[in-house]
C-alpha cells in the first residue's frame, strides 16, 4: 500500500484513454509522479478535481494488479 498526498498537477488520458493525474511538482521539474485510475467510481471522482486541489492517492499492488483511489 502506497499513500502520496499533495497537489493537482494534471488530469489527462493517455494515448489508450487511460484516465491518469500527475502530482505537481518544482517548477522546471522533469518528471513528476503520475497515477493511473481503472475503476469508473474513482474515474468519477478525477474528472471533478481540478488542477492545484490537494489529495491524497492510496494505491494497493495484489501481484499483478494495481488499483489507485482517492
Amino acid at each position: 500500500t502506497m499513500r502520496l498526498s499533495g497537489t493537482v498537477g494534471s488530469i489527462g488520458k493517455d494515448v489508450l484513454e487511460e484516465v491518469y493525474i500527475t502530482f505537481a511538482g518544482e517548477e522546471f521539474a522533469i518528471t513528476s509522479v503520475q497515477c493511473y485510475f481503472s475503476d469508473e467510481a474513482q474515474i468519477e471522482k478525477v474528472m471533478e478535481l481540478q488542477e492545484g486541489d490537494t489529495i491524497t492517492s492510496v494505491s494497493y499492488t495484489h501481484l499483478r494488479a494495481h488499483e489507485t483511489e482517492l
